[in-house]
């Protein structure tokens, strides 16, 4: 059972987990949607308004009547006792005091629905005033929010940047190195063949006389030759 109890945690904080990873990534919206519901609230307290207003001025216009009704009784029951109608005086002496109860009651009415309505204007204004500061924090909100998507766009450009650098940078030096060891390959080659050339045209040149020889029989002939001409000199002399 306690197996059971702690799956039934696992699945509840999974839950929770991911409920709160939806809210989170959707905050920006919810906001917005929150601030459309409260715009909507505070039309329809307006609308309430508009209604206690219109009660409250069809109350006072009822009054209005009401003591124009009752200024035309009391000259009308003044009239009957000025003519000693007494019976008559006070019927219409009842029907104004009707009117004065009546009167009343409406000025009760009237008073409860100005209180009412101040309250409501007051709380109106308030709330409208939060909705505005509601507002333009949503806009800095949004603003923070695509100033933050942007220096996370430029983040990730600049490191794709920089890998792309590296493995320009990769390349280059991959070709340089190809470039280089073709250089060589090329001078090592014309060097072989400068070598190569060399011994026959030393060849040549010894057999035109141009350039001495240097091995034994030449030396051996250059010798023959020193030691004749000395000898040719002594006898001169």
């Amino acid at each position: 059972m306690s197996v059971w109890n702690k799956l039934g945690s696992l699945l509840r904080g999974q839950a929770r987990e991911s409920v709160e990873w939806l809210v989170d990534a959707n905050a920006l919206r919810i906001l917005e949607q929150e601030l459309h519901d409260a715009d909507s609230a505070l039309l329809a307290a307006r609308q309430q308004l508009t209604l206690l207003c219109a009660e409250r001025i069809g109350l006072e216009r009822e009054r209005a009547a009401q003591q124009q009704q009752l200024q035309k009784r009391e000259a009308q029951a003044r009239a009957a006792l000025a003519q000693g109608e007494e019976a008559l005086a006070l019927e219409v002496a009842g029907l104004v005091a009707r009117l004065e109860t009546r009167i009343l009651e409406q000025d009760r009415q009237i008073g409860h629905l100005g209180a009412q309505e101040a309250r409501l204007k007051a709380r109106l204004k308030a709330s409208a005033q939060t909705l505005q500061e509601h507002r333009r924090e949503l806009v800095q909100v949004r603003a923070t929010a695509s100033a933050q998507q942007a220096s996370a766009q430029i983040g990730s450009h600049q490191h794709q940047l920089q890998g792309r650098m590296a493995a320009i940078q990769e390349s280059l030096g991959r070709i340089r190195q190809r470039q280089q060891a073709f250089d060589d390959q090329e001078q090592a080659a014309r060097a072989l063949l400068e070598e190569e050339s060399d011994a026959p045209l030393e060849q040549r040149l010894q057999a035109a006389g141009i350039v001495a020889s240097h091995d034994a029989h030449s030396v051996l002939q250059r010798l023959r030759s020193s030691e004749a001409s000395r000898h040719e000199v002594g006898d001169t002399r």
